[in-house]
């Protein structure tokens, strides 16, 4: 706790690491699940959310698939119904592999694992939409197209099904409650709660539609069509905004972008090294120096082959750095 509240990210790793092999003898002498075990989920959620703030990606990556493959213990009701806790190791396991993914865009690493246990959807809409937009994505990215297009298709065959069911839903409700003589509110509210399932879903496909289609735009040089598509996206991280403007040709707009992502996540890897590799595409070598030192103090052990970061090389040979430009922790 006190090494997260400084920000020093890759110090706390070390700590959490320690809880980690602390549970796994607890583990082996008592044989204990690991859930069984307070905090443990937590901690370890938290030991990977701490490696990608660190840069250090592959190993936050193993720690996400290794959440997913632990024993899942069910919450079991009397009349035998049964769901996995939404703080359990495999539902944390399953937030972070996603949010790794997506934040780093590891366009390869998706496609590797689009047919494993670790990505395939439940059978929920919503999971499945989600599913659809990261693999579009990843299509478009890895020069897939075709198979990208395949999905945009699908995605719009169930994004209509879901609208249409939504109102359907709502109208079926609300005819109901009116019906029964209910007060005006609690029409309104009786036709919220039924539309609301259908919303999650809605909503995610409207957004991977977006993204997948500005990703195609972007391969054709479309800017205008991008742009289009961009804007109604709404949920990219302030650093992917600030890279998409830098490849719009908005270099001050990303530029001010990269500034906040900074700001709102201090200390972390992600968003320094989009303002340092953003600074030095601009042509300003003295900030993007200050970034590049910023980045190198407190990510001792980043992973260098991955594309977030591989994207600074130039940047370090301008500076006259080794290949292996890191700092020794």
């Amino acid at each position: 706790h006190i090494l997260s509240r400084l920000k020093r990210y890759n110090d706390a790793t070390w700590q959490q690491e320690a809880s980690a092999r602390v549970d796994h003898a607890h583990m082996m002498r008592d044989r204990i699940m690991p859930d069984r075990i307070h905090n443990f989920a937590h901690n370890n959620e938290w030991l990977t959310r701490n490696l990608s703030q660190a840069g250090r990606v592959r190993r936050a990556l193993a720690m996400a698939k290794n959440m997913i493959e632990l024993p899942r213990l069910p919450n079991v009701k009397p009349d035998g119904t049964w769901s996995f806790p939404s703080r359990s190791s495999h539902s944390y396991g399953r937030r972070h592999l996603y949010a790794i993914l997506t934040g780093y865009e590891l366009w390869n690493e998706i496609i590797k694992l689009k047919d494993t246990h670790y990505l395939l959807p439940g059978k929920s809409t919503a999971e499945k939409a989600k599913y659809w937009r990261l693999l579009a994505c990843a299509y478009i990215n890895t020069d897939r197209p075709e198979e990208g297009k395949t999905l945009l298709a699908k995605m719009g065959s169930l994004l209509n099904s879901q609208r249409e069911g939504k109102t359907k839903a709502g109208a079926t409700a609300e005819a109901k409650a009116k019906k029964e003589k209910k007060k005006t509110r609690d029409i309104k509210k009786a036709k919220s709660d039924a539309e609301r399932p259908y919303s999650t879903a809605i909503s995610t496909l409207e957004r991977g539609l977006a993204e997948a289609r500005m990703y195609l735009a972007l391969k054709t040089k479309n800017l205008e069509e991008a742009k289009a598509q961009y804007s109604k996206v709404r949920d990219f991280r302030s650093e992917r905004k600030a890279l998409l403007q830098l490849k719009f040709g908005n270099q001050d707009e990303a530029i001010k972008l990269a500034a906040s992502a900074v700001k709102s996540a201090t200390e972390q890897a992600r968003p320094l090294a989009a303002q340092a590799y953003i600074f030095h595409r601009a042509n300003k070598p003295d900030e993007a120096n200050t970034a590049m030192k910023h980045l190198r103090r407190i990510a001792p052990e980043l992973d260098l082959d991955v594309e977030w970061f591989r994207r600074l090389n130039p940047l370090a040979k301008a500076l006259n750095l080794p290949p292996d430009w890191r700092l020794a922790q």
